[in-house]
């Protein structure tokens, strides 16, 4: 059951986070976000970042430490998101996906370290 909520967790995160990814590097929508921000120079960074960690989920599949080390770099995305959306006083229902990514990520660093 273990090993199930792994692969089920990991293919959530990793899904989710290709596609905002690529939503970050393509749209314009994204670009004035990031600009809402504050955070217009780090937009292609963060996007960058997050393929990054997806295909660190994928290997973390057959080789764990990477899956630790992707979902770790994740969940720390996601605790910056937060930070992010306290000091431009979004509401709680805006800041509400990065606490589930988060959440997310750090319960798959868990499951990694428990060795399934």
């Amino acid at each position: 059951m273990t090993n199930a909520l792994l692969y089920s967790c990991s293919t959530l995160s990793a899904v989710s986070f290709l596609w905002y990814a690529i939503d970050c590097l393509t749209t314009v929508r994204m670009k004035l976000e990031f600009e809402r921000y504050g955070l217009g120079r780090y937009r292609m960074l963060t996007g960058i970042l997050q393929i990054c960690g997806v295909i660190g989920l994928w290997i973390g599949y057959a080789v764990p430490v990477i899956g630790v080390l992707a979902a770790s770099g994740l969940a720390i995305q996601m605790v910056l998101a937060l930070g992010v959306r306290i000091r431009i006083k979004d509401g709680f229902l805006s800041s509400l996906p990065a606490v589930f990514y988060l959440i997310l990520n750090s319960g798959l660093v868990y499951l990694y370290l428990q060795g399934v």
